[in-house]
């Protein structure tokens, strides 16, 4: 083969787009939360569903929102934490 000779590849079995994060479960917000736009509550959830660390929020003691991560770290499914208590972990 030469030098000059183009380079040929061909795939043989097509590429699978990437998988999409699911978006991270909300419980009822409380009645502080309303005064917030819905732009910032969406760049909220932007943030906490494409985080590559485990993020929670707890209000009360109890899990109030959590990240894809957090319950992956922890070995829990999709929304089994929201409104379990802290002890829990």
């Amino acid at each position: 083969m030469s030098d000059s000779a183009p380079l040929r590849a061909t795939a043989t079995e097509p590429v699978a787009p990437a998988a999409q994060a699911p978006a991270p479960r909300v419980e009822a917000p409380a009645a502080g939360y309303g005064n917030r736009n819905r732009y910032t509550e969406l760049e909220h959830q932007a943030v906490l569903a494409n985080a590559s660390i485990g993020i929670a929020f707890t209000r009360e003691r109890k899990f109030s929102l959590c990240n894809p991560r957090f319950e992956e770290m922890l070995g829990w499914g999709p929304g089994e934490l929201i409104g379990q208590p802290g002890e829990v972990i």
